[in-house]
């Protein structure tokens, strides 16, 4: 291509992190900034998950703090990326932090916490986010959000409230 967008990089950085090549989306990150594209929020989600795979939690850093220096991460799906790298590591101060930073929060955004606590065996912690979800934020919860719930629960055994998750999927006609 003669000329690369914001969009043509952010194809290339996602491909190559979908495709098992997150050190040479992050070698593209770079070219694209010395070619002085500046990146999106795709472009950063791409990268926090190549941060993932990598198992590199201090370049995610540094790119969370490039997120924070121009701007991005008050955006719900930079957020959501966050959430999900710093829970990767194992981070989960840091995960919950970006939930409150988010501004405009919605429901992808509490299912990143709610999963992200699941999958680190904290059920209590992440159905203490789903009813904080539900209460504080009204927001309605989603097939997604049953799942990690049930996956919170599965997880540390709790029968009586994974059996109270399904019943609510089932009157909700998600069953």
């Amino acid at each position: 291509m003669c000329e690369k967008d914001v969009f043509s990089w952010t194809n290339m950085i996602s491909g190559c992190v979908t495709n098992g090549f997150p050190s040479q989306a992050l070698t593209l990150f770079w070219k694209m900034g010395l070619a002085c594209v500046e990146p999106n929020n795709v472009t950063f989600s791409c990268l926090l998950k190549g941060c993932s795979i990598l198992g590199s939690f201090d370049i995610g850093r540094l790119i969370h703090k490039y997120i924070v220096d121009i701007g991005f991460e008050m955006h719900v799906f930079v957020g959501s990326a966050l959430i999900d790298m710093y829970a990767t590591f194992g981070n989960m101060s840091y995960a919950h932090m970006i939930l409150e930073r988010v501004s405009m929060q919605d429901v992808p955004l509490w299912n990143s916490i709610i999963l992200a606590y699941a999958e680190h065996g904290d059920a209590a912690e992440a159905i203490g986010f789903f009813r904080k979800m539900e209460k504080e934020k009204s927001m309605a919860p989603d097939k997604v959000t049953y799942l990690s719930l049930l996956k919170a629960c599965a997880r540390m055994h709790y029968l009586a409230m994974g059996q109270s998750v399904y019943s609510r999927i089932t009157q909700c006609g998600m069953g």
